[in-house]
């Protein structure tokens, strides 16, 4: 995906020894139209999609192209704010924004609105996409109407509502191996949605944050005093993953988990309001993820993740754009500890 990677690498003082990553980071400067990054997805074709705060972007390597609301343009996106994206079989895109969903047909290169609130909503409502199930129907949670389901062709289907929880911010919704819901709200917790019997359960208590579902069926989710739980679909802990003082950017730093995504069948990356952190299933164990000798690039990342085919790890962020981390690179080896009088040169991957 990206055309050149030229990188500097160092060896951070909070730990001794890790791997090296090469990286590159895309800002304003190249095209973004705003350094926050809401979510990340890749489509078919290879490109790299954006939800920013103030567009939809795409990114095929070389060019950024940005998808915002033209007045009076009823085949352009509705809102500009707050994109969650998913890509279905079909390639098009789905968008929840905080004006309802959108969805982005590639072939046309048009936006269809197929769910808009009457009334302009506040910037503060979240919408999300859950992902799209056997039939090809695309499950999306939609803040006021609950859990909303469409047809491939944009139509609602069914609309499933608990009074209670209908009017709550959705951190995050996640479908598990079985088909169920899995949502993360803001003050409700987590809730089960069983989309066989079309009931909603009450999952666990308040764990405001990212939801990682493993092929096995257990969870990783936030915990408390800095700790992410492992638990199965039963709700009982496997292990709770605490990390440590030195690991934290200060001793009292109240850690969100925004996401939580898999590397590989062991390694789990948890973006954090503290930076990025590696979850290892098989050692049981947790660690931040350093790649830059400075410590505040460090814990400015980790908003949203996500692993593109190629196994590379993109980190959106609330100010500093959009990071890729080039995880298959074969060319970089783990290094001896940083020294304040050397640098460790460059790599260059085409």
């Amino acid at each position: 995906m990206v055309r050149f990677v030229i990188s500097i690498l160092f060896i951070s003082t909070w730990y001794s020894i890790y791997t090296q990553v090469p990286s590159t980071l895309l800002t304003v400067d190249d095209g973004l139209p705003l350094n926050s990054v809401w979510s990340i997805t890749q489509d078919k074709n290879g490109l790299i999609w954006f939800g920013t705060l103030d567009g939809l972007c795409s990114y095929d390597g070389f060019t950024v192209t940005t998808y915002k609301t033209i007045p009076g343009d009823s085949s352009s996106i509705s809102e500009n704010c707050r994109h969650d994206v998913y890509v279905d079989t079909d390639n098009n895109l789905w968008v929840a924004h905080t004006s309802g969903i959108s969805k982005f047909y590639q072939q046309t290169s048009s936006f269809d609105n197929i769910f808009l609130y009457p009334a302009k909503k506040n910037r503060d409502v979240i919408n999300k996409i859950v992902g799209e199930d056997k039939n090809g129907n695309v499950w999306t949670w939609i803040y006021g109407e609950g859990i909303v389901e469409f047809n491939k062709k944009g139509k609602i289907l069914y609309k499933y509502g608990l009074e209670e929880i209908n009017n709550e911010k959705c951190v995050t919704a996640k479908f598990d191996k079985n088909g169920n819901i899995y949502l993360a709200l803001e003050l409700s917790g987590i809730y089960k949605f069983d989309t066989k019997t079309k009931q909603f359960n009450h999952f666990l208590s308040p764990r405001l944050g990212g939801i990682c579902i493993t092929p096995e069926n257990n969870f990783l989710i936030s915990g408390n005093n800095h700790s992410i739980l492992y638990i199965n679909e039963q709700g009982k802990t496997i292990h709770t993953f605490t990390i440590s003082d030195k690991d934290l950017s200060a001793i009292d730093k109240l850690v969100f988990v925004n996401c939580i995504v898999p590397l590989s069948s062991v390694l789990y990356y948890a973006g954090t309001t503290d930076g990025i952190f590696i979850i290892n299933l098989k050692e049981l164990t947790i660690k931040r993820f350093i790649f830059s000798k400075i410590p505040a690039e460090n814990i400015a990342i980790g908003d949203c993740l996500f692993k593109d085919r190629s196994g590379n790890l993109w980190a959106g962020t609330t100010a500093s754009g959009v990071r890729c981390f080039l995880m298959s690179s074969k060319k970089f080896e783990l290094l001896t500890p940083y020294n304040e009088n050397f640098t460790i040169v460059k790599a260059i991957n085409k």
